[in-house]
Protein backbone atom coordinates (compact mmCIF):
# COMPACT_ATOMS: atom_id res chain seq x y z
CA UNK A 1 0.00 0.00 0.00
CA UNK A 2 2.48 2.28 1.05
CA UNK A 3 4.43 1.79 -2.36
CA UNK A 4 1.25 2.13 -4.46
CA UNK A 5 0.94 5.63 -2.76
CA UNK A 6 4.37 6.40 -3.20
CA UNK A 7 3.50 6.02 -7.20
CA UNK A 8 0.98 8.03 -7.46
CA UNK A 9 2.90 10.79 -5.89
CA UNK A 10 6.05 10.61 -7.83
CA UNK A 11 3.97 10.58 -10.90
CA UNK A 12 1.85 13.38 -9.83
CA UNK A 13 5.03 15.74 -9.15
CA UNK A 14 6.52 14.20 -12.26
CA UNK A 15 3.34 15.61 -14.21
CA UNK A 16 3.09 18.86 -12.69
CA UNK A 17 7.08 19.64 -13.65
CA UNK A 18 6.61 19.09 -16.83
CA UNK A 19 3.59 21.37 -17.39
CA UNK A 20 5.37 23.73 -15.68
CA UNK A 21 8.23 23.21 -18.27
CA UNK A 22 6.30 23.41 -21.38
CA UNK A 23 4.51 26.56 -20.16
CA UNK A 24 7.80 28.37 -19.68
CA UNK A 25 8.72 26.75 -23.45
CA UNK A 26 5.72 28.32 -24.69
CA UNK A 27 6.30 32.01 -23.16
CA UNK A 28 9.70 31.88 -24.93
CA UNK A 29 8.69 30.59 -28.18
CA UNK A 30 8.56 32.63 -31.00
CA UNK A 31 4.59 32.69 -33.12
CA UNK A 32 4.44 30.43 -36.28
CA UNK A 33 5.55 32.73 -39.52
CA UNK A 34 4.30 31.18 -42.64
CA UNK A 35 6.88 31.14 -45.75
CA UNK A 36 6.64 34.00 -48.37
CA UNK A 37 8.91 34.88 -50.84
CA UNK A 38 10.84 37.86 -51.92
CA UNK A 39 8.30 40.69 -53.36
CA UNK A 40 9.15 40.40 -57.66
CA UNK A 41 11.29 43.14 -58.69
CA UNK A 42 10.93 43.75 -62.68
CA UNK A 43 13.77 44.37 -64.30
CA UNK A 44 14.63 48.57 -65.28
CA UNK A 45 13.53 48.89 -68.90
CA UNK A 46 16.03 48.73 -71.78
CA UNK A 47 16.74 51.54 -74.13
CA UNK A 48 18.21 49.22 -76.68
CA UNK A 49 15.44 49.20 -79.92
CA UNK A 50 14.54 50.94 -83.02
CA UNK A 51 12.11 54.19 -82.48
CA UNK A 52 10.30 56.58 -84.62
CA UNK A 53 8.59 59.99 -83.61
CA UNK A 54 7.49 63.22 -84.67
CA UNK A 55 8.26 66.89 -83.07
CA UNK A 56 7.18 70.43 -82.99
CA UNK A 57 9.16 73.54 -81.94
CA UNK A 58 10.34 76.94 -82.49
CA UNK A 59 13.31 78.43 -84.15
CA UNK A 60 15.06 81.69 -84.38
CA UNK A 61 18.07 82.36 -86.40
CA UNK A 62 20.62 84.78 -87.50
CA UNK A 63 21.17 85.31 -91.47
CA UNK A 64 24.55 87.62 -91.71
CA UNK A 65 24.79 89.10 -95.27
CA UNK A 66 27.16 91.05 -97.25
CA UNK A 67 26.37 92.36 -100.52
CA UNK A 68 27.96 94.16 -103.44
CA UNK A 69 26.42 96.00 -106.52
CA UNK A 70 28.81 97.11 -109.01
CA UNK A 71 28.83 100.46 -110.82
CA UNK A 72 28.10 101.18 -114.44
CA UNK A 73 27.65 103.32 -117.04
CA UNK A 74 24.94 104.93 -118.99
CA UNK A 75 24.80 106.67 -122.46
CA UNK A 76 22.36 109.57 -121.75
CA UNK A 77 22.89 111.20 -125.28
CA UNK A 78 23.28 114.74 -125.94
CA UNK A 79 23.94 116.72 -123.94
CA UNK A 80 25.58 115.04 -121.16
CA UNK A 81 26.86 111.44 -122.85
CA UNK A 82 28.28 108.65 -120.80
CA UNK A 83 28.43 108.80 -117.58
CA UNK A 84 29.50 106.66 -114.50
CA UNK A 85 26.40 105.33 -112.03
CA UNK A 86 28.68 104.85 -108.82
CA UNK A 87 28.38 100.98 -107.17
CA UNK A 88 28.29 100.21 -103.46
CA UNK A 89 28.41 97.21 -100.98
CA UNK A 90 26.31 96.29 -97.07
CA UNK A 91 26.74 94.06 -94.62
CA UNK A 92 23.76 93.49 -92.61
CA UNK A 93 22.19 90.87 -89.84
CA UNK A 94 18.17 89.74 -89.72
CA UNK A 95 17.04 87.67 -87.59
CA UNK A 96 14.31 84.89 -88.86
CA UNK A 97 11.88 83.01 -86.77
CA UNK A 98 9.02 80.73 -87.15
CA UNK A 99 7.59 77.35 -85.71
CA UNK A 100 9.22 73.89 -87.08
CA UNK A 101 7.83 70.40 -87.02
CA UNK A 102 8.90 67.25 -88.54
CA UNK A 103 9.51 63.47 -87.15
CA UNK A 104 12.52 61.41 -86.58
CA UNK A 105 13.65 57.79 -86.26
CA UNK A 106 16.91 56.63 -84.80
CA UNK A 107 18.43 53.40 -82.85
CA UNK A 108 19.48 53.12 -79.07
CA UNK A 109 22.11 50.72 -77.80
CA UNK A 110 22.49 50.56 -73.91
CA UNK A 111 26.04 49.64 -73.34
CA UNK A 112 26.07 49.71 -70.08
CA UNK A 113 23.30 49.87 -67.19
CA UNK A 114 23.90 54.17 -67.08
CA UNK A 115 25.06 54.52 -70.60
CA UNK A 116 23.07 54.29 -74.30
CA UNK A 117 24.69 55.30 -77.14
CA UNK A 118 22.38 55.91 -80.46
CA UNK A 119 22.35 57.38 -83.98
CA UNK A 120 19.26 60.34 -84.96
CA UNK A 121 18.23 61.59 -88.03
CA UNK A 122 15.04 63.79 -88.15
CA UNK A 123 13.50 66.38 -90.91
CA UNK A 124 12.14 69.69 -90.39
CA UNK A 125 9.74 71.54 -92.24
CA UNK A 126 10.15 75.68 -91.60
CA UNK A 127 9.49 78.68 -92.95
CA UNK A 128 12.01 81.01 -91.45
CA UNK A 129 12.32 84.45 -93.59
CA UNK A 130 14.14 87.80 -93.52
CA UNK A 131 13.96 90.77 -95.29
CA UNK A 132 17.50 92.67 -96.22
CA UNK A 133 18.41 95.58 -97.90
CA UNK A 134 20.52 98.46 -98.34
CA UNK A 135 20.70 101.65 -100.55
CA UNK A 136 23.14 104.41 -102.16
CA UNK A 137 22.17 108.12 -103.27
CA UNK A 138 25.05 110.14 -105.53
CA UNK A 139 24.96 113.26 -106.82
CA UNK A 140 27.92 114.64 -109.36
CA UNK A 141 28.40 117.83 -111.96
CA UNK A 142 29.35 117.60 -115.39
CA UNK A 143 31.12 119.98 -116.97
CA UNK A 144 30.17 120.29 -121.02
CA UNK A 145 31.61 122.09 -123.81
CA UNK A 146 29.17 124.60 -124.92
CA UNK A 147 30.33 126.67 -127.80
CA UNK A 148 30.94 130.19 -127.08
CA UNK A 149 30.32 129.60 -123.22
CA UNK A 150 32.28 127.99 -122.14
CA UNK A 151 32.01 124.75 -120.41
CA UNK A 152 28.03 124.46 -119.57
CA UNK A 153 27.40 122.12 -115.67
CA UNK A 154 25.11 119.55 -115.72
CA UNK A 155 23.68 118.02 -112.58
CA UNK A 156 23.83 114.30 -112.48
CA UNK A 157 22.28 112.84 -109.41
CA UNK A 158 19.81 109.01 -109.12
CA UNK A 159 20.03 106.40 -106.11
CA UNK A 160 20.79 102.27 -106.32
CA UNK A 161 19.05 100.09 -104.22
CA UNK A 162 18.99 96.30 -103.58
CA UNK A 163 16.80 94.47 -101.57
CA UNK A 164 16.83 90.60 -100.99
CA UNK A 165 15.02 87.85 -98.80
CA UNK A 166 16.73 84.89 -97.20
CA UNK A 167 14.63 82.01 -96.15
CA UNK A 168 14.91 78.47 -94.37
CA UNK A 169 12.53 76.20 -96.30
CA UNK A 170 13.52 73.22 -94.72
CA UNK A 171 16.00 71.13 -92.86
CA UNK A 172 17.21 68.13 -91.20
CA UNK A 173 20.04 66.32 -89.20
CA UNK A 174 22.01 63.00 -89.05
CA UNK A 175 23.51 62.93 -85.49
CA UNK A 176 24.88 60.55 -83.29
CA UNK A 177 23.97 60.33 -79.46
CA UNK A 178 25.98 59.68 -76.00
CA UNK A 179 23.63 59.35 -72.75
CA UNK A 180 23.30 58.78 -68.89
CA UNK A 181 20.39 56.94 -67.60
CA UNK A 182 19.08 57.81 -64.39
CA UNK A 183 15.79 55.89 -63.18
CA UNK A 184 13.54 56.34 -66.22
CA UNK A 185 15.21 59.00 -67.73
CA UNK A 186 18.04 59.51 -70.65
CA UNK A 187 20.09 62.64 -70.10
CA UNK A 188 22.06 62.83 -73.53
CA UNK A 189 24.27 65.12 -75.89
CA UNK A 190 23.85 64.96 -79.34
CA UNK A 191 25.84 66.43 -82.42
CA UNK A 192 26.82 65.66 -86.11
CA UNK A 193 25.46 67.12 -89.95
CA UNK A 194 23.06 69.13 -90.96
CA UNK A 195 21.76 70.25 -94.01
CA UNK A 196 18.86 72.49 -95.39
CA UNK A 197 17.27 74.64 -98.21
CA UNK A 198 18.06 78.52 -98.71
CA UNK A 199 16.60 80.27 -100.73
CA UNK A 200 17.40 84.01 -101.96
CA UNK A 201 15.00 86.11 -103.68
CA UNK A 202 15.90 90.03 -104.80
CA UNK A 203 15.63 93.20 -106.48
CA UNK A 204 18.47 95.60 -107.43
CA UNK A 205 16.82 99.29 -108.99
CA UNK A 206 19.28 102.35 -110.35
CA UNK A 207 17.52 105.00 -111.86
CA UNK A 208 19.50 108.32 -112.74
CA UNK A 209 18.23 111.90 -113.91
CA UNK A 210 20.63 114.97 -115.62
CA UNK A 211 20.01 118.20 -115.94
CA UNK A 212 21.19 121.14 -117.70
CA UNK A 213 22.21 124.15 -116.56
CA UNK A 214 19.29 125.60 -116.20
CA UNK A 215 18.27 122.77 -114.49
CA UNK A 216 15.93 121.17 -116.64
CA UNK A 217 15.51 117.50 -116.94
CA UNK A 218 17.27 116.35 -119.96
CA UNK A 219 17.67 112.80 -119.36
CA UNK A 220 15.94 110.33 -116.96
CA UNK A 221 16.13 106.47 -116.66
CA UNK A 222 15.35 103.75 -114.21
CA UNK A 223 17.30 100.12 -114.63
CA UNK A 224 16.06 97.07 -112.59
CA UNK A 225 17.04 93.38 -112.27
CA UNK A 226 15.04 90.57 -110.26
CA UNK A 227 16.37 87.38 -109.44
CA UNK A 228 16.28 84.46 -107.38
CA UNK A 229 18.43 80.83 -106.47
CA UNK A 230 17.85 78.35 -104.17
CA UNK A 231 20.51 76.55 -102.47
CA UNK A 232 21.08 73.05 -100.92
CA UNK A 233 23.48 73.57 -97.53
CA UNK A 234 25.65 71.16 -95.65
CA UNK A 235 26.92 72.22 -92.22
CA UNK A 236 26.77 71.38 -88.52
CA UNK A 237 24.82 70.78 -85.29
CA UNK A 238 25.25 70.38 -81.77
CA UNK A 239 23.20 70.22 -79.02
CA UNK A 240 21.62 68.19 -75.45
CA UNK A 241 18.08 66.95 -74.24
CA UNK A 242 16.70 64.91 -71.93
CA UNK A 243 14.22 61.74 -72.88
CA UNK A 244 12.24 59.76 -70.38
CA UNK A 245 10.23 56.80 -70.11
CA UNK A 246 6.36 57.66 -70.52
CA UNK A 247 2.60 55.43 -69.15
CA UNK A 248 3.68 52.80 -71.45
CA UNK A 249 7.64 51.26 -72.08
CA UNK A 250 7.02 51.21 -75.85
CA UNK A 251 6.57 55.25 -75.66
CA UNK A 252 9.12 58.14 -74.41
CA UNK A 253 8.93 61.68 -74.52
CA UNK A 254 11.70 64.42 -75.12
CA UNK A 255 13.04 67.87 -74.75
CA UNK A 256 16.05 69.16 -76.75
CA UNK A 257 17.81 71.93 -77.80
CA UNK A 258 20.05 72.66 -80.92
CA UNK A 259 22.53 74.62 -82.28
CA UNK A 260 23.04 74.94 -86.34
CA UNK A 261 25.54 76.18 -88.64
CA UNK A 262 24.86 75.42 -92.65
CA UNK A 263 27.74 77.61 -93.84
CA UNK A 264 27.79 80.70 -96.12
CA UNK A 265 25.32 80.53 -99.18
CA UNK A 266 26.80 82.35 -102.13
CA UNK A 267 24.24 84.19 -104.78
CA UNK A 268 25.37 85.77 -107.80
CA UNK A 269 22.91 87.62 -110.29
CA UNK A 270 22.94 90.05 -112.93
CA UNK A 271 23.00 93.78 -112.18
CA UNK A 272 20.35 96.38 -112.98
CA UNK A 273 22.80 98.38 -115.39
CA UNK A 274 25.59 95.25 -116.03
CA UNK A 275 27.94 93.18 -114.26
CA UNK A 276 27.25 91.08 -111.57
CA UNK A 277 25.51 91.49 -107.80
CA UNK A 278 27.20 89.36 -105.29
CA UNK A 279 25.06 88.27 -102.17
CA UNK A 280 27.33 86.04 -99.13
CA UNK A 281 24.95 84.97 -96.43
CA UNK A 282 25.82 82.74 -93.70
CA UNK A 283 23.09 81.20 -91.90
CA UNK A 284 22.76 80.08 -88.05
CA UNK A 285 19.44 78.41 -86.16
CA UNK A 286 18.44 77.91 -82.65
CA UNK A 287 15.75 75.14 -82.17
CA UNK A 288 13.91 74.11 -78.97
CA UNK A 289 11.52 71.62 -79.40
CA UNK A 290 9.21 68.52 -78.05
CA UNK A 291 8.94 64.98 -79.16
CA UNK A 292 7.64 61.77 -78.73
CA UNK A 293 8.79 58.25 -79.58
CA UNK A 294 7.27 54.81 -80.40
CA UNK A 295 10.12 52.04 -79.55
CA UNK A 296 9.65 48.84 -81.31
Amino acid sequence: MRRIALLVVSTSALAGFSHAAYGADLGTMRPYAPYAPAAYISPAPSWTGWYLGGNIGYAWGHARSNANVPGFSVDTGAPAGVIDIPGFSSSETSTLNSLTGGFQSGFNWQVAPRWVLGVEADFQRAAQKASQGASDTFASTVLLPDVGAGDCPCGVSGSSSLHYETELKWFGTLRGRAGYVANNLLFYGTGGLAYGQLQVNGRNSSNVTVTDDSAATVFTDTFASSFSKSQWKMGWTAGAGVEGMAWDPHWTWKAEYLYLDLGKAETSAGAAGGGTIKVSTKFTDHIARLGLNYRF
